[in-house]
């Protein structure tokens, strides 16, 4: 993002460059980073960091010149007959580095597919891979065997433009077999377990959510090379919920282990507090391995702020120098988010940080946790 302000703590506020960047000198760790969205009231701030190359946040707004293309032809091979069997789905990608767009084809339905506006930010044009993948499936909608995979390279997309007739034919593909179980915290029910096929750079076709309780599974999967099955789970308590990624599996792995961490609690304030300013001290129980995101969320038109810590205490930002003073006499929310697994705010300042947790499919195993809302009223 260009033209964005950025304050590292002790040094005078800088405006990033047409690429994003940035460069502030004499800075003494660890330093506090500070991006600032003066458009739509948001802010988040980074406490504590030491690395000289922080990766941020920038909240609120979109990365770039928006672009967007249409994008269909049709799916043949494979169960079309050429309708496929009613009990078939297949899934259809285009993935490239910038782009990403899906569609499916469920049941009795010809071949014919269409992902609508393929839309992405930064550059005129995008390259990128067409991915299809058809499976057979039970009454709980999970995979029982696949029936064809087509892909199509060098499909090049240019803003404002209409691609038609990018046909895909299916080969045959054989099935194998993931295996393995889910544990998750006490007092937590395990809610779904999802898997999702992924082919490359933004080109992911979900399979399945699986929505029965049971921690152990056993799945069909398509046994293909140069994949990455992501299995993931979900589950569920009375103060939060979480979510876990495993990543990289071959499609044939046995004896596969998914955790799932407990959200954190909420400490104080407690819910409901009135007269909060920027000095009071919000806290909630500490989770290893993590980096935390806090959210103080207030009403449409008021300052909103992200807190990125390692410690488990924080308070709002004092942001009134940056246009984002906390107003008087008014209702807020706040929640945490626990990323895992980060060691610190560096980590969580990196390349593979935030951003790369927060968008798509991830690429590396993580953990996100959240707790409830919890509201509160700032002093008058």
């Amino acid at each position: 993002m260009s033209g964005v302000p950025v304050v590292i703590s002790g040094r005078p506020s800088v405006i990033t460059a047409a690429d994003g960047t940035f460069s502030v000198a004499g800075v003494t760790a660890p330093y506090d980073a500070t991006v600032v969205n003066a458009t739509t009231k948001e802010s988040i701030v980074y406490k504590g960091l030491t690395r000289p190359d922080p990766t941020l946040l920038f909240l609120g707004s979109a990365p770039g010149t928006p672009r967007s293309a249409t994008l269909s032809g049709t799916i043949s091979g494979g169960a079309f007959t050429p309708n496929q069997p009613a009990d078939h789905i297949t899934g259809v990608v285009f993935g490239s580095a910038e782009a990403s767009g899906s569609d499916t084809l469920s049941g009795a339905v010809s071949g014919a597919y269409d992902l609508g506006t393929v839309s992405w930010f930064g550059p005129a044009t995008t390259t990128g891979t067409i991915h299809a993948l058809q499976w057979q499936r039970n009454a709980a909608g999970l995979p029982t065997s696949y029936k064809g995979y087509g892909v199509k390279t060098g499909v090049a997309l240019s803003d404002g433009g209409t691609f038609t007739g990018q046909d895909v034919t299916l080969t045959s593909v054989a099935g194998a077999n993931l295996s393995g179980s889910v544990s998750v915290p006490s007092g937590y029910t395990l809610s779904d377990k999802s898997l999702t096929v992924s082919f490359g750079p933004n080109a992911n076709i979900g399979v399945f959510t699986d929505s029965t309780a049971t921690n152990n599974f056993s799945y069909v999967t398509p046994n293909l090379s140069g994949i990455r099955v992501v299995l993931s789970a979900i589950a569920t308590a009375s103060t939060g919920v979480a979510l876990s990624f495993k990543t990289g599996l071959a499609p044939n792995a046995s004896g596969v282990s998914l955790s799932v961490p407990a959200a954190p609690e909420l400490g104080l304030p407690a819910d409901a507090a009135t007269n909060i300013t920027p000095s009071i001290d919000f806290s909630w129980s500490a989770s290893s391995g993590s980096v935390y995101v806090v959210g103080f969320y207030g009403p449409p038109g008021q300052p909103s702020y992200s807190v990125v810590t390692a410690a488990n205490t924080t308070r709002i930002p004092d942001l009134g120098s940056l246009g984002l003073a906390l107003p008087a006499a008014t209702g807020y929310a706040w929640q945490v988010l626990a990323y895992s697994p980060f060691a610190s705010t560096d980590a969580a300042a990196g390349p593979e940080g935030l951003w790369a947790g927060l968008i798509g499919v991830p690429t590396s195993d993580r953990s996100i946790a959240l707790t409830n809302l919890r509201t509160f009223t700032t002093a008058p």
